[in-house]
């Protein structure tokens, strides 16, 4: 769950979407919710703090959000929130395509996604 504290659309998501009957069942019981807050702005360990190039562009990560703003950007091509992956074993990436609130911002839309993502998973 790629968010951000000020970020409206994902409060959206959690408020209109996440919380349907179904969802929220899924949500509690059959996943584990990572929220990386790409606006978080606690400060890395200064052994971990660099500079990252992408684009040819070169991002200064000096704090946990950029910590993921970052690897959002470098793993997802993507820079929007939210931004939702399905992750699983060994840390592979459920080959079932990621959900946003452009995508995603129906509840029925977010539901099947999700149990696309737990069959791909079981499988």
């Amino acid at each position: 769950d790629f968010t951000g504290h000020t970020c409206v659309n994902c409060r959206k998501m959690e408020q209109d979407v996440w919380g349907q009957p179904g969802i929220i069942d899924y949500l509690r019981n059959d996943v584990v919710i990572a929220s990386l807050h790409v606006d978080e702005k606690v400060d890395l360990p200064k052994s971990e703090q660099t500079k990252v190039t992408i684009d040819g562009r070169v991002n200064d990560v000096v704090t946990v959000g950029d910590k993921y703003r970052v690897m959002q950007m470098k793993d997802y091509n993507i820079s929007a929130q939210p931004y939702y992956v399905m992750i699983g074993k060994e840390g592979k990436q459920i080959p079932i395509g990621p959900a946003s609130y452009e995508t995603h911002s129906n509840p029925d839309d977010f539901k099947k996604w999700l149990e696309d993502g737990l069959k791909a998973y079981k499988k």
